[in-house]
């Protein structure tokens, strides 16, 4: 943690990070220079993978044995066995206090643990000239370490993550959840709020747009260097299996798309979409092992119909199926059911009509990007007992129930297939009107902390409404609210504010 400034992550915004003059996005360009003029930054050195993440990411992973890879070792090769990550320290100072290691089954060692994106950054913080610092007997990187010994405590063992991570097939940065980790929710006479109330509603939505404007490209800017990874399809099939296991089943979700494959999928189904269900279904473990008599008659036929295709998949059954404690089944409403959302899956990706189709056409004709066919496809019934039923024993409903509400099917269009049209598309994609029909997601408790910061208790909806500007709060919160560690004393937003507002002044 940087001791003049303990609110900073260490990623840092240069021109071989995200280069300003090319963001497509207007207002977002606006956004990043002003963040860099504050000394906030918002991604990584461009050698590092992904394009976007923070070292607030690494601390997480740091703090939480489950993202934590198992098999850590120092840069001279020696194994580390993580008993305690030490105490997330929400002050000046190392990141972590008091943490223990076992070193080569050995020897343990204790103190206090510096998470960085790169080891340069140590000296650039200038740690080692703050006794503060001295207790340091970790220094964990992502990148290898290009690490001079004489500047950190003597014995500080270094850590990269990088090859350990990579190691982990599930692993994704998007699926650490940035909230859930600690942090203190301001009082509620905030700086940011008191510069706030002297501007007129046209300043602050602008403010908010700009942001929304910079969530949205480094969603692309994501998108685009997983295109040199896979091709369009596949990273379309990926990212909409997460989303749709929304925060508690992301993980499990991202497992099935490695377990089978699109490509996979579409060569064993043959364009069936309930053969995909059944496939899918198989392999994520959770298809009902018993048929009990007690269930309605078609609910009985359908999963019959769904066993006879998977035993018939002898490849794909030879495949490890997911165990059912991938899934965290518990509290999930009926209607969000992983087995409902695989039908959603199964019904989007095969068969004609798909949304790869939707997608391809829009990006290859050039054609204007329009919000309603892919909202309109992402409600599509399967046709099968899935769309008037929640579970396999419960009531049947007179009307259809969506396989994907209209919530997250909102959800989906922004997070998934806006920032990937514009990745494959960016060069002759106009995005002002794609900006302008974004479709309102659900509220969340990011959106609701943000805008109470800033514009107070009273503001009305309409000063926020618009899904962009809702956007902007979660772009804002994430780079200025979720690191302050100062009750607002420290934090940068209001240097940042002023510097937004002067720079809106000019332009007019």
């Amino acid at each position: 943690m940087d001791a003049s400034n303990p609110y900073l992550t260490t990623d840092r915004m240069n021109e071989s990070c995200i280069r300003t003059e090319d963001t497509f996005l207007p207002h977002a360009k606006t956004y990043y220079q002003l963040l860099r003029q504050t000394g906030r930054q918002v991604c990584e050195r461009a050698s590092s993978y992904p394009p976007i993440f923070s070292e607030r990411h690494l601390q997480c992973i740091w703090y939480n044995p489950d993202l934590r890879p198992n098999e850590l070792q120092t840069i001279t090769g020696e194994s580390v066995v993580v008993q305690h990550p030490g105490t997330w320290n929400l002050e000046p100072g190392p990141d972590f206090l008091g943490a223990l290691m076992q070193i080569n089954g050995e020897r343990l060692l204790s103190g206090d643990v510096e998470i960085h994106i790169d080891a340069r950054d140590w000296k650039t913080h200038r740690h080692h000239k703050n006794r503060q610092y001295d207790g340091v007997c970790a220094h964990v990187t992502y990148n290898a370490p290009h690490a001079t010994p004489d500047l950190f405590p003597p014995g500080t063992i270094h850590i990269a993550l990088r090859d350990a991570l990579k190691r982990m097939p599930a692993f994704d940065f998007d699926n650490i959840d940035l909230t859930a980790y600690p942090y203190h929710i301001p009082g509620e006479n905030t700086p940011c709020r008191s510069i706030l109330r002297s501007w007129s509603p046209n300043d602050v939505q602008a403010l908010l747009a700009a942001a929304g404007e910079a969530r949205l490209h480094q969603k692309t800017t994501r998108m685009q260097h997983e295109l040199t990874q896979i091709d369009a399809d596949e990273l379309l099939y990926q990212e909409t299996l997460a989303a749709l296991g929304y925060k508690n089943n992301k993980k499990a979700f991202r497992l099935l798309a490695e377990a089978i494959s699109l490509k996979h999928l579409r060569s064993c189904a043959a364009e069936n979409p309930v053969t995909a269900y059944a496939l899918l279904a198989g392999i994520s473990g959770l298809l009902p092992r018993d048929i009990n008599s007690q269930w309605p008659a078609e609910a009985r036929s359908f999963l019959r119909t769904i066993w006879d295709i998977w035993w018939r998949q002898d490849e794909a059954r030879h495949r490890q199926t997911l165990p059912r404690s991938t899934w965290n089944l518990s509290g999930i409403r009926p209607a969000n059911h992983p087995l409902r959302r695989l039908m959603a899956v199964a019904t989007l990706f095969i068969g004609p009509h798909s949304l790869p189709d939707l997608l391809g056409k829009f990006a290859a004709t050039g054609e204007a990007f329009s919000t309603a066919p892919f909202l309109e496809l992402l409600g599509r019934p399967s046709g099968t007992w899935w769309d008037y039923h929640l579970t396999w024993s419960g009531k049947s409903y007179s009307s259809p129930i969506r396989l994907i509400g209209p919530e997250r099917a909102g959800a989906l269009y922004s997070n998934v297939i806006i920032p990937l049209y514009l990745a494959i598309n960016k060069q002759n994609a106009d995005p002002a009107p794609i900006l302008q029909s974004l479709p309102r997601e659900a509220d969340n408790a990011v959106i609701r902390q943000t805008a109470f910061m800033l514009l107070g208790r009273d503001a009305p909806r309409s000063l926020y409404g618009k899904p962009l500007w809702r956007q902007g709060l979660i772009q804002i919160f994430h780079d200025f609210c979720l690191n302050d560690r100062s009750r607002c004393t420290s934090c940068p937003l209001p240097d940042f504010l002023q510097r937004f507002r002067t720079a809106r002044e000019t332009d007019c």
